[in-house]
């Protein structure tokens, strides 16, 4: 009877789930009732959660106006991940084996490093410098158009003609104008950063209370279709509190907020560190809006 069990038990695992694997550094999934994918023409995301608990999808545990659809005690604990990929060039739908992708910047840092050029390219700017122009140029405009209102009034009043009007106003406005073009404000230009080909991974464990968010790293795509999903990751990940958990006391506040980001200096979380996690899954709902 055993070894009648043991194979039910092993033909059933095959034909349902082995392969039914999503795991996030040690944090293993389990059945999930949320498996989906959508594809567009540059971009793709994934979306697995324990528990469906969005607004207008039909889980037990939904959420209506903050209120449960069912006569449920609490929401229960869940373990949720979003995964999305930009491709600058353009999404190649399906992926297999053979050409299987690699992207190795994450949407997190490429936008923390754009951030912090553009704020180098402000701060080396002489501010003084624009800040005197400015005034200067405010006084003289506030200047020439007090002339402008009096040679307006010759003009309606017949005392002078349009041809003559228009030398005037001419004469007025050009020498402002060549001023401000010849200005150092007109003269800052910034570098844009450059659009490149970026992965984003987000993990809510509410178990924990946290939320992970990949930094750096690799994701490796192995095989996507309109039936399955199966991928790899690897790298940093920055972590911090949910709010509920920050809000709960003034020692978790305070614990929440108590590193110093290595990666984003300017920043303090809960912690940093490595990451690793798996997706090996038979997609219940794909989405194509190519």
């Amino acid at each position: 009877m055993k070894k009648v069990v043991s194979l039910l038990l092993f033909f059933l695992l095959i034909q349902t789930g082995v392969s039914q694997k999503v795991s996030y550094n040690g944090e293993a999934f389990g059945a999930c009732e949320a498996v989906e994918a959508s594809v567009s023409k540059n971009k793709f995301s994934v979306y697995i959660s324990q528990h469906e608990l969005r607004e207008g999808y039909g889980g037990k545990f939904e959420l209506s106006g903050g209120r449960l659809n069912v006569d449920n005690n609490k929401v229960p604990n869940n373990l949720e991940l979003v995964m999305e990929v930009d491709f600058v060039n353009g999404l190649k739908f399906p992926i297999t084996p053979k050409d299987s992708v690699y992207i190795n910047l994450s949407a997190l840092n490429k936008g923390y490093r754009d951030d912090m050029s553009m704020m180098s390219q402000i701060n080396s700017k002489d501010h003084a410098r624009v800040e005197k122009e400015r005034k200067d140029f405010q006084g003289k405009k506030n200047g020439m158009q007090e002339k402008m209102k009096a040679l307006t009034k010759k003009f309606q009043e017949g005392k002078i003609s349009a041809d003559e009007f228009g030398k005037k106003l001419k004469a007025l406005s050009d020498p402002l104008l060549k001023e401000a073009q010849s200005s150092y404000t007109n003269s800052i230009r910034f570098t844009e950063a450059e659009d490149a080909t970026t992965y984003s991974i987000d993990f809510i464990n509410t178990y924990k209370l946290i939320e992970s968010r990949a930094f750096s790293g690799t994701l490796y795509i192995e095989r996507f279709n309109e039936k399955e999903f199966v991928a790899s990751f690897n790298g940093i990940q920055i972590v911090d509190c949910l709010e509920k958990r920050a809000a709960s006391s003034k020692e978790e506040e305070k614990k929440c907020k108590s590193h110093r980001s290595k990666y984003m200096k300017e920043f303090f979380v809960f912690k940093e560190g490595e990451v690793k996690g798996t997706i090996n899954v038979k997609l219940k709902k794909f989405e194509d809006f190519r």
